[in-house]
């Protein structure tokens, strides 16, 4: 049986969601559609400037707004920026507080400091996370649709779930911190997660090591003044509003080479 277009555009996002990539040949056999039928849904969709096609299928569309790197290589890129965050931002949780976490290598670093904070409850979307902490913590793992490159739980369960709790703080990290867009990621699923979670809770966290800052991409989660807490290694701009939760990590310099460097 044929797939509606609606369907296959929601196919081919997915695809290209999980994998960076799609040909028309798997597309094909999944959709039971022409060739021709999905060359068009693709060159419509290349339009539109969310894809690009090349030879045999489409990949994610290039340019200033790329999708994150895959996850490993993430959790290794500013890693001593992305821990000291964490170790700044596990600081200023209040004590015996429910933390509600999103999926992402910051906040996976994030949760390496709060093995001295056994008195948190923690309720993510993260696997990593949920793997970190399982053995410590009271540990809630949302459920959902797995995403590989974001190592998360994602869709209609994971927020059906998720609006079941409250939380004393959410803690995201977010692709893009602008002062005039405000916080923002590159995959709509992942916004509409974070968003869900500063709405679930009292008080709101985002971590952004300095190359986020200044940064805008595709979905926007919440303005930059929702935030009760800004946790970066970078000192605020001149330009950029007074934020009184805006919190300076200092990463660690060891053997004399920078902490910055990688």
């Amino acid at each position: 049986m044929s797939m509606w277009r609606a369907e296959r555009e929601r196919l081919i996002a997915q695809r290209l969601d999980s994998r960076g990539r799609v040909s028309i040949a798997e597309l094909v056999r999944d959709t039971g559609v022409s060739r021709e039928t999905l060359r068009a849904d693709l060159e419509a969709l290349a339009a539109t400037g969310r894809i690009r096609r090349v030879r045999g299928g489409a990949v994610v569309a290039t340019g200033s707004e790329n999708p994150e790197a895959a996850f490993e290589k993430r959790m290794h890129h500013r890693m001593a920026e992305k821990l000291a965050i964490g170790r700044a931002a596990a600081a200023l949780l209040p004590d015996g507080a429910s933390v509600m976490v999103d999926a992402g290598s910051t906040t996976a670093a994030f949760a390496r400091a709060l093995a001295s904070r056994p008195d948190l409850r923690i309720i993510t979307n993260s696997l990593q996370i949920a793997r970190e902490l399982a053995a410590t913590h009271d540990v809630i793992l949302l459920g959902g649709v797995p995403d590989g490159p974001a190592q998360g739980l994602y869709g209609e369960m994971t927020l059906s779930q998720l609006r079941r709790f409250r939380a004393d703080v959410a803690v995201i990290s977010p692709v893009g911190v602008d002062p005039q867009v405000g916080l923002s990621n590159f995959k709509l699923k992942e916004a509409e997660l974070a968003s869900a979670m500063f709405d679930a809770a009292e008080r709101r966290m985002a971590l952004a090591h300095a190359e986020k800052l200044g940064h805008r991409s595709r979905v926007v989660i919440a303005p930059l003044l929702a935030l009760d807490w800004l946790v970066t290694e970078a000192s605020r701009p001149t330009d950029w509003p007074v934020l009184s939760g805006w919190t300076c990590a200092e990463p660690e310099v060891r053997s004399g080479t920078s902490a910055t460097s990688g």
